[in-house]
């Protein structure tokens, strides 16, 4: 029997659209909840907060959320993941690691280029049912972003919202005046682009709305454009600050004056200007952090992902800078009791070919976000095999289709997938870190870890 309900989708034109689904059986343990929480706070908290409420009318959010693990292969298997079931037994974990290894020796892989980690998430799990070169330090490519987002939640937390701020210098007559500059600063947003709005300028429609409606009618002074933030971007780009800032300016003055408000001159600067709350005008807010870094960790943003990094050392570290940023995060890890010896973070996206992580420390990184209580906004961001990001034209089969939730990971000469594979006949759950560097065929390089996830997922078993 088929359930229909409201499911916000990550496209161009970013409409609600309506899905149906087969009936789900169980929810996992933990994960309860975890699909319509993403949509109550889609709801709940709309892309912007105003001070008039002026912006609602211009704002459309469109927000991704992900299949849950019971999909539609889990449904039909009728076997829900049993995240409570006991370890496997010696002689089947022998049995299951020997179809790995058979599967990676038939691969046209480098066994001394790929680093594997694979173990049972259950409580009391033995040791990794699979672990080789497991601690070597390897280009992670977006894999890194599993670490981005997942710092971030921990440093942040998931309902933390990314913030826009225009202040005066001065005030407004009662003829709509200012005497003095509007000055706005971007604070890190990276949602003004499609996969939140139908259009990359409607918060700022919207926070030129607010201002009008606060009584601004022209800007005496200058306008002034600071901070950072993603305007438009794409997802295999690398960020460029004064790109962005250059594109949000124009925007933005393109949004006063469709709101009836005269500006003069613009001027761009790259400084964050101090809030002073007697002065501020209006402010946007990007939607909760659960919800975006769901494009990062689906359709794997590069330009978010980065941009999330310089903010977490700005907020942290005081400098919005990708070293800032690195350090925040590695100290959020370390406390989180994972050994970060060697791991090194060039950027949040894993675009740079100086970024290094062992298979073991994504495998730490797996097991502590399962253990901790931000399983489920993490979980529900990545891809789902044969369902959606960069992952929905692979692991398509009916055992794998809507139970493998993975991280991909692409250069030159990288292929790499970290995440979670629920077995479609036990409900067994596996986390998985596959890391293959010094690959240049990148189809057969996907193509061989594909199949250790099949495996996994029981596909033919």
């Amino acid at each position: 029997m088929a359930r229909c309900g409201k499911m916000w989708v990550l496209g161009v034109v970013g409409v609600m659209l309506w899905g149906c689904a087969p009936a789900p059986g169980p929810r996992p343990a933990g994960m309860e909840g975890a699909g319509e929480r993403g949509a109550a706070a889609a709801a709940a908290a709309p892309g912007v907060v105003s001070s008039s409420g002026a912006a609602a009318a211009h704002l459309a959010a469109a927000v991704v959320v992900s299949p849950s693990w019971t999909g539609a292969a889990g449904a039909a298997a009728g076997a829900a993941p049993a995240f409570g079931v006991a370890p496997l037994g010696a002689a089947a974990r022998a049995r299951l690691v020997a179809e790995i290894e058979k599967v990676l020796r038939r691969a046209p892989v480098s066994r001394a280029a790929l680093s594997v980690v694979i173990f049972e998430v259950a409580a009391g799990s033995a040791a990794p049912l699979l672990a080789t070169e497991s601690a070597a330090l390897r280009k992670p490519a977006s894999n890194l972003k599993l670490v981005t987002t997942a710092a971030a939640l921990g440093l942040l937390g998931e309902d933390y919202r990314l913030e826009t701020v225009a202040q005066a210098t001065g005030t407004i007559d009662a003829e709509g005046r200012l005497d003095g500059d509007l000055v706005l600063r971007f604070g890190h947003d990276f949602s003004y682009a499609k996969p939140f709005y139908r259009h990359a300028s409607s918060p700022l429609n919207a926070l030129a709305a607010d201002l009008h409606a606060a009584g601004l009618r022209r800007v005496g002074g200058k306008v002034v454009v600071s901070g950072e933030l993603v305007y438009g971007g794409t997802a295999t780009g690398e960020f460029k600050p004064g790109k962005h800032r250059q594109a949000g300016a124009k925007a933005l003055r393109a949004a006063l004056q469709a709101a009836g408000i005269r500006v003069g001159q613009v001027v761009v600067r790259d400084d964050f200007p101090a809030i002073e709350e007697g002065r501020v005008l209006a402010r946007h807010q990007s939607p909760p952090l659960a919800v975006l870094i769901q494009p990062i960790n689906q359709a794997s943003h590069n330009e978010m992902a980065d941009l999330l990094l310089r903010h977490l050392g700005w907020r942290h570290r005081g400098e919005s800078s990708y070293a800032a940023g690195a350090e925040a995060v590695l100290a959020w890890l370390a406390a989180q009791g994972m050994d970060t010896a060697g791991m090194v973070m060039a950027d949040g996206s894993g675009l740079s070919h100086d970024n290094r992580v062992s298979a073991a420390q994504l495998a730490a990184l797996l097991t502590v976000m399962w253990r901790g209580p931000l399983r489920a906004p993490w979980v529900e961001s990545l891809a789902v095999g044969g369902e959606s990001g960069t992952y929905a034209g692979r692991l398509r089969g009916a055992d794998t289709k809507g139970h493998c939730h993975l991280k991909s990971g692409t250069l030159r000469d990288v292929i790499a997938s970290s995440g979670f594979v629920v077995n479609a006949h036990s409900g067994r759950v596996y986390g998985v870190a596959l890391v293959l560097n010094e690959m240049r065929q990148k189809q057969a390089g996907r193509a061989a870890l594909d199949a250790v996830v099949r495996v996994l997922a029981g596909e033919g078993g």
